[in-house]
């Protein structure tokens, strides 16, 4: 009489995990068994997986039909490299993980969403060669984290020894992780020729796979704020994905007039918005200066990926020179020839 998606099944007796197909009538359940204990995926006959699935289910006549069974063994591997020439991995073929956790398509989608712009920029013509360079410089180290946590999602699920036995083969508890990766799929953070840093530290946290504190910090994913345009409420995520995003505060004129100088010379996709009361951007909680981590002169360079580019805490005596800076920096033409400043107390820029 209940209606579920997956369910872990720990009965001693059948334990594993149990997955709907089409909501209906059509499941897959997997079960645990270990090979070192002398356990044989031949072993598991029609007549046997249906004992296991009513066991599972704790309905003794449940009415089974066995389409197919097969073994299964889990893998993980990060490829060496993610670029060859002009051929780069993406998704499956950069990187092998657990289905414990769901993160296999979702790294992939990113690795497109962090390549995808930076080929687009260099083939428009907006970006050097160079910033191809930071995709696997980004990538590689964060898929690798996240393949590493799915395995050890995997091992919390089974009890497996070498003196493990078909009954005590199973889930356990132990693992906190598991279910509660906030900070694994919010908290990635880049560092490369892509991303400036500004002299400031990102926020600490107790356990970096499950607790995300939202930052605007250099690299981080730049975070949700709620805002008005136009009287219609929108995310400050809504701003991002199809160029650069310059975000400035009430008093960031200056930026903004910056922004246009810029774009039109460069001919780069390059917008800005002004973030206040009144303006472009209205932030009626007045919490964007706040979770940004910019003053009301500040400024913050957001990639078509969402991630944070550069940020500046204050206004400039030069912006259109120092954005000039920032984007040949960012898009692969040199390296940035200035030092981001010091933060002025402990408060700064978290």
């Amino acid at each position: 009489g209940r209606s579920i998606n997956l369910c872990m099944i720990q009965h001693p007796d059948a334990p594993g995990v149990l997955l709907a197909i089409d909501g209906v009538d059509r499941w897959i359940f997997q079960a645990f068994y270990s090979p070192s204990a002398g356990q044989r995926a031949e072993d598991f006959t029609p007549e046997r997986c249906m004992a296991l699935l009513r066991t599972a289910v704790g309905v003794p006549d449940l009415l089974v039909e066995v389409i197919r069974a097969a073994s299964w063994s889990p893998a993980t591997g990060v490829a060496a490299r993610f670029r060859e020439g002009r051929v780069f991995l993406v998704g499956d073929a950069a990187h092998q993980m657990t289905p414990a956790g769901g993160f296999g398509m979702n790294a992939g989608i990113q690795d497109v969403h962090n390549l995808a712009w930076k080929l687009a920029a260099v083939l428009e013509g907006h970006a050097e060669p160079a910033l191809l360079e930071t995709y696997e410089r980004e990538r590689e180290p964060v898929d690798r984290w996240i393949t590493d946590q799915t395995l050890r999602n995997l091992a919390s699920l089974r009890r497996v020894g070498s003196g493990a036995t078909e009954k005590d083969t199973g889930m356990h508890e132990g693992r906190q992780e598991f279910f509660h990766e906030q900070g694994l799929i919010f908290g990635a953070a880049y560092q490369s020729a892509a991303v400036l840093p500004d002299g400031t530290v990102p926020p600490e946290v107790a356990n970096p796979v499950t607790d995300y504190a939202p930052t605007a910090h250099p690299g981080c994913r730049a975070p949700h704020v709620w805002l008005e345009r136009g009287g219609q409420r929108i995310s400050t995520l809504d701003l991002f994905g199809t160029g650069l995003v310059l975000l400035a505060g009430r008093t960031g004129t200056a930026w903004c007039q910056a922004v246009a100088e810029v774009a039109h010379a460069r001919r780069v996709p390059l917008s800005a918005f002004m973030v206040g009361p009144e303006g472009d951007l209205v932030d009626p909680g007045g919490s964007w200066v706040t979770t940004y981590g910019v003053e009301q002169e500040g400024a913050v360079l957001v990639r078509p990926d969402g991630h944070v580019a550069w940020r500046c805490r204050g206004n400039v005596t030069h912006p259109a020179q120092m954005l000039q800076g920032v984007l040949a920096s960012v898009l692969g033409e040199t390296v940035a020839s200035f030092e981001p400043s010091p933060p002025e107390s402990d408060r700064d820029l978290q």
